[in-house]
C-alpha cells in the first residue's frame, strides 16, 4: 500500500526483491523506458491497472518482469493512496523464451534433415 508515494505496507518478499522499505518512498525503478512509458500511458487512460507487464530493477539492479495491477483508494478525502499488486513472472518469461528457442531449433533441425536427405 502506497500513501502519498510512501510505502505503508509491503509484502516481505517484494520488499527484499525490490529493496522497497516500509515508510520510505516507493522506489520507481523501471528496468527500461518502455516499461515506464507503458505504465504511465495506462494510468493516464484509466485509474485502475490490471496485469500490465512491466520491467523493474531488483534491489541488486538486475531486471525482473512483473505483472502490475493497481487501484487508487480514497484516503482522508483524497486519492492519495494506491494499492499495488506485483507478481514476479521473470522465471515464467525465461522458460517461455527457452521453450520457443528449443522449438525453433527442433524445427530448423527437421528442415535441415529433409534438405540433406531429399524428398522420399
Amino acid at each position: 500500500l502506497v500513501v502519498r508515494d510512501r510505502i505503508e505496507f509491503v509484502n516481505p518478499v517484494l520488499s527484499e526483491q525490490l529493496g522497497a522499505e516500509l515508510f520510505h518512498p516507493w522506489p520507481h525503478r523501471y528496468a527500461d523506458e518502455a516499461s515506464e512509458t507503458r505504465v504511465r500511458r495506462v494510468l493516464r487512460e484509466r485509474e485502475r491497472v490490471l496485469d500490465v507487464e512491466v520491467g523493474l530493477l531488483d534491489a541488486q539492479g538486475g531486471p525482473r518482469i512483473y505483472l502490475l495491477s493497481s487501484m487508487p483508494l480514497d484516503y482522508e478525502g483524497d486519492k492519495a493512496a494506491t494499492v499495488l499488486w506485483l507478481v514476479d513472472i521473470t522465471r515464467r518469461q525465461e522458460a517461455a523464451r527457452e521453450a520457443r528457442a528449443a522449438m525453433e531449433a527442433a524445427r530448423d533441425a527437421a528442415l535441415a534433415g529433409r534438405r540433406s536427405t531429399g524428398p522420399r
